[in-house]
């Protein structure tokens, strides 16, 4: 799977077309300024890891063990010191935890044990906290899996995205600009909050389907990304912008497609991956 290229399922939120081009223009000729071989860690699972199984019995199966520990990650993330994740997690931790494997498991001394063992003691606390102290359910039984509840998954498959989006500007601009500012980052996205967005931001801030209403919060990150030193070219739109009050449809496009494009490029370079780009429901 191509992860700077949109992933389409019935159940996925609709991708921005905005943001999927600019992440798929990101240039992957030669390696990024940080090194090829860096762990590829996220805070939360990216959508398209649950969404990716072929068989549908699988995706279900995904979307219900995750439905199930979402309480306990949303709480990982909400009771740590400031605005730090306890720890990111690579794609094969996150892809263990939506398959249920989250106590001690698998064959004595294999990799797979010593993966079940690591992620029953890094998410031990957070399931005490929600009073899930009997795990031994998981993984879940196949004939215990409900049917697929279309509308349900969208919204958590846009809640995990828009999550990913929120850490990942805010690591990306402390790591370009080397300052700690987190809260006033916040002020970006249609609320300040990291976790527990209500749905209806879905089609606001840098979601939002007019051009008036976007404006505001592509205009807020590109005074971030005036100060950001990257190793790819800063497009002229965003330096422009500073001062900047009559805005013609044709500019505030412009400005979208520089902000974006210049964002998935520097996380690229700075990261080693693909960006996790907002969705629309």
């Amino acid at each position: 799977r191509d992860k700077f290229l949109p992933f389409d399922r019935p159940e996925m939120p609709t991708t921005i077309s905005l943001w999927a081009s600019a992440l798929a223009a990101v240039d992957r000729s030669r390696p990024p300024s940080c090194g090829a071989d860096l762990p590829q860690l996220y805070v939360m699972p990216e959508p398209a890891l649950l969404a990716s199984p072929d068989d549908p019995a699988r995706r279900r199966m995904l979307y219900h063990h995750y439905s199930l520990l979402r309480d306990a990650l949303m709480f990982r993330l909400g009771y740590g010191d400031g605005d730090e994740p306890h720890a990111l997690l690579t794609t094969q931790q996150w892809r263990d935890i939506v398959q249920g494997k989250i106590t001690k498991q698998g064959k004595a001394g294999s990799r797979a044990q010593a993966r079940s063992a690591s992620l029953e003691e890094l998410l031990r606390p957070a399931f005490s906290a929600c009073s899930m102290d009997d795990l031994t359910g998981f993984p879940v039984s196949p004939d215990s899996v409900p049917p697929l509840d279309v509308n349900r998954t969208k919204e958590l498959l846009w809640e995990l995205a828009e999550i990913n989006f929120r850490y990942e500007f805010l690591a990306l601009d402390a790591r370009a600009s080397g300052l700690n500012r987190p809260d006033e980052c916040r002020t970006c996205f249609a609320s300040p909050r990291l976790i527990g967005m209500d749905f209806n931001e879905s089609q606001r801030g840098f979601a939002g389907r007019e051009t008036d209403e976007r404006l505001p919060h592509f205009l807020c990150m590109a005074g971030f990304m005036r100060d950001w030193s990257v190793p790819c070219e800063r497009p002229k739109e965003i330096d422009n912008a500073k001062g900047r009050t009559q805005w013609s449809a044709d500019s505030i496009h412009g400005l979208e497609s520089a902000v974006t494009k210049y964002y998935t490029a520097s996380f690229y370079e700075l990261f080693g991956r693909a960006a996790v780009v907002p969705m629309r429901l």
